[in-house]
């Protein structure tokens, strides 16, 4: 998903813009846009909402195991 956000990013960035006019016109703060094409923060539900995506979670059940 990263790679995806960089790609975006990037693609915006080559037609003339910049990385900060793409957070501004996501809402997204700049300086945490930063950190996450950097790896440092995880992606917010406005970043995935501007790629098309949301998040989701899957929650699987099993039996305990007896390892003792």
């Amino acid at each position: 998903m990263l790679q995806l956000l960089r790609k975006s990013v990037l693609s915006y960035i080559e037609n003339g813009g910049s990385q900060r006019q793409w957070a501004i016109d996501h809402g997204i703060d700049a300086a945490y846009l930063s950190k996450m094409l950097n790896g440092e923060r995880g992606l917010t539900a406005k970043t995935l909402d501007a790629l098309g995506y949301e998040k989701v979670v899957t929650v699987r059940y099993r039996e305990k195991r007896n390892d003792g």
